[in-house]
């Protein structure tokens, strides 16, 4: 039932993979950051370069995209490269897919450090470089951070999670949708906003 969920939820989402200077589902965020799917060229990371991007934010599985080594390519750029693998959930009774994390939370360690480099992007506001986050599309964990980024940003909810639909979030992932609508961004004094 979970793998015609999926299915359906592509059928029915922005599945469709666009190219904007040879990256995949590039879409600026805010001055300081862009959004997208996996980097696998030196190209694209020129591309990136050259939008003033010094921080990646890399949302993959453990072992998916093992051919894409951001560090190579990110090295020669001058761009750190901060990994954040949302690693699998262990079922005893089938194979480890895709759809086994989608119906998962993402555990706590994961949410902290996601947390953190959110706070990071709000408070640097573009001092330190420009940001690049991705997943393999650019959707659903991309969409899942993005969401936090904008909500510690002060946008609503309902504004985060309309966007989150609109760049391509599937609901199947039910896990990332649930730790999202629980979340709620750390208050901050309004004098410490950028």
């Amino acid at each position: 039932m979970r793998r015609v969920l999926l299915v359906l939820a592509c059928l029915c989402g922005a599945c469709t993979t666009t190219l904007i200077d040879g990256i995949p589902n590039l879409v600026q965020v805010r001055p300081d950051v862009w959004r997208g799917g996996q980097l696998t060229t030196r190209e694209q990371y020129a591309n990136l370069a050259a939008k003033g991007v010094r921080h990646i934010v890399k949302l993959n599985f453990p072992d998916e995209c093992q051919n894409c080594d951001d560090s190579v390519f990110a090295a020669e750029f001058g761009i750190y490269v901060h990994v954040v693998s949302l690693p699998p959930r262990t079922d005893p009774d089938g194979p480890i897919d895709v759809v086994d994390d989608a119906v998962s939370r993402p555990p706590a360690d994961v949410r902290v450090w996601v947390d953190q480099l959110v706070l990071q992007i709000v408070f640097a506001n573009g001092s330190y470089g420009a940001w690049y986050v991705h997943c393999k599309n650019g959707w659903d964990r991309t969409g899942w951070f993005i969401g936090k980024l904008r909500r510690q940003s002060g946008w609503s909810k309902a504004n985060a999670l309309a966007e989150m639909f609109e760049r391509g979030f599937h609901p199947v992932f039910t896990g990332l949708l649930a730790d999202f609508l629980e979340w709620e961004p750390v208050p901050l004094p309004a004098a410490s906003l950028p």
